[in-house]
């Protein structure tokens, strides 16, 4: 099998908590030909001595400031040459040790994806696994993302699906989500991966729970390109639920199949099962930084 450079594009400002974690996902992984491009907005605090720590030829990072979070993923796109891509907020991770060869053995087998994408472990503060976002096996721009629970740091694209159709330099929180739909009006040829490849961290100083007034605004917007009649809202409601019900399989079984990148906290069965049905993640969040558990 042919080797494609893989680049993985992170952008950050000030996440010097979580960005180790993120680094180190990527260097530990069993691919050999991956360069990790990372962004970061000038941060103050100690991102910078960690890039410095790093660093190693796969690794390019530039500390400068930025006009946003999308101006910065384009600049670190801009610099890239992989013909695949992956996008890896800071304070998400990789998942398993073999998550990029899983992805480019998925494109290889199919020289006509455009998009590969698995499941996603939702994850506290501590690496605490609170969830499994799984992903059912088919993805239509009939139903589009509001649709099917895809999640961004579990999307991977060839490059081709990039170039001159990226996010946009204006939106500061739903850029992947409008990036989707964009894709999804395309008909691009997409695929899955039934593996869980990498983690969404849940903690609280996430845009999304800092600035929830403009969040939601911004989301409510770019939403009214998707599926927005009865059908799509009923479709909706049955993959969601579906999808935290399969996901107690993919969590049950989760400690067996997994080779973690960095250290996780899987729960004991019980809890898994009471943390899989919960209905809101950050409730959950609150709840265990309350017990002093996150």
């Amino acid at each position: 099998m042919s080797r494609p450079l893989v680049s993985v594009l992170t952008t950050s400002f000030n996440q010097d908590r979580w960005l180790e974690a993120n680094l180190l996902s990527v260097q530990r992984q069993t691919y050999p030909n991956v360069e990790h491009v990372v962004n970061d907005g000038g941060s103050t605090d100690g991102s910078v001595t960690l890039l410095e720590r790093y660093a190693r030829p796969a690794l390019r990072w530039l500390s400068e400031p930025d006009e946003g979070q999308s101006d910065a993923l384009l600049r670190a796109f801009d610099r890239s040459g992989g013909e695949i891509v992956a996008w890896l907020n800071s304070d998400d991770t990789f998942a398993d040790v073999r998550t990029l060869e899983w992805v480019v053995s998925a494109f290889a087998r199919d020289p006509t994806l455009d998009v590969v994408y698995g499941h996603v472990a939702d994850t506290t503060t501590d690496d605490a696994i609170l969830r499994i976002t799984w992903c059912p096996p088919t993805w239509t721009r009939h139903l589009g993302p509001d649709v099917l629970p895809l999640k961004q740091p579990g999307v991977f694209y060839r490059r081709r699906a990039l170039v001159g159709n990226f996010v946009r330099r204006e939106l500061h929180f739903s850029m992947d989500h409008e990036f989707l739909l964009r894709l999804l009006n395309q008909d691009r040829q997409v695929g899955r991966i039934n593996q869980v490849l990498a983690t969404n961290r849940h903690q609280p100083d996430r845009k999304s729970l800092q600035r929830g007034g403009q969040y939601d605004q911004e989301y409510a917007a770019v939403r009214t390109q998707g599926s927005a009649d009865l059908r799509g809202r009923v479709a909706h409601h049955l993959v969601a639920q579906s999808s935290r019900v399969i996901g107690i399989w993919q969590f049950l079984r989760l400690s067996r199949r997994m080779d973690p990148t960095t250290p996780l906290h899987v729960p004991g069965i019980r809890e898994r099962l009471r943390l899989q049905l919960a209905t809101r993640t950050e409730r959950e969040i609150a709840r265990r930084e309350e017990h002093g558990t996150a």
